[in-house]
């Protein structure tokens, strides 16, 4: 059977993810990931505005040599990419889902152009302190954008949101982020 998004923790300690422009090519992609090592295909899908996500999990080494042979002939094609081969795993719990934070003084938003880039600061971010991975929500309505929400107290959600939104400026896709401290309680039931 095949794991959902949100039990990819549990299929390996690596994710791999390749944002690729065209549909066709996309689809070429996430055969070659499937065929060449023994990984768990998650997510091979069309979005807007016509890019293609091919994301996947497995064993360190399994992830890398799946993620090469995505890329091998469309070079040109690679919108952006992603190998993390220690994913934190508040990940495939965030992804889809909202958690109820523990902690809620203080929510932080980060948002980034392209989905590799937000999985790669959601995992900064988790890894930078003590807050909740809340949400991650991956391109589908969001004009290909991508966005995470992490829950915390103020200090500790203001360093993993600073973290996570320097990463996507260091790799060209930071669009927003935000800290809000004692968030109204009706925003929690927005989220």
């Amino acid at each position: 059977m095949k794991p959902s998004i949100a039990e990819f923790h549990g299929c390996g300690p690596a994710l791999g993810m390749l944002e690729i422009d065209r549909v066709a090519a996309g689809y070429a992609s996430a055969d070659r990931v499937a065929k060449v090592a023994p990984v768990d295909l998650l997510l091979a899908t069309a979005v807007t505005p016509g890019k293609f996500l091919v994301l996947f999990c497995g064993d360190v080494a399994a992830v890398a040599s799946s993620l090469q042979a995505g890329e091998a002939g469309i070079e040109g094609m690679i919108l952006d990419r992603l190998f993390l081969p220690q994913a934190h795993p508040s990940l495939g719990r965030a992804v889809g889902e909202t958690q109820i934070p523990a902690i809620r003084d203080a929510v932080g938003i980060v948002e980034a152009a392209r989905v590799s880039t937000l999985l790669c600061a959601a995992d900064a971010a988790a890894k930078t302190g003590e807050v909740e991975l809340l949400c991650i929500r991956l391109a589908i309505r969001l004009g290909g954008k991508a966005y995470f929400v992490v829950g915390g107290e103020v200090a500790q959600v203001t360093s993993a949101v600073m973290r996570a939104a320097d990463l996507c400026t260091t790799r060209g896709h930071h669009v927003d982020h935000v800290v809000i401290p004692r968030p109204h309680p009706s925003l929690w039931e927005q989220l």
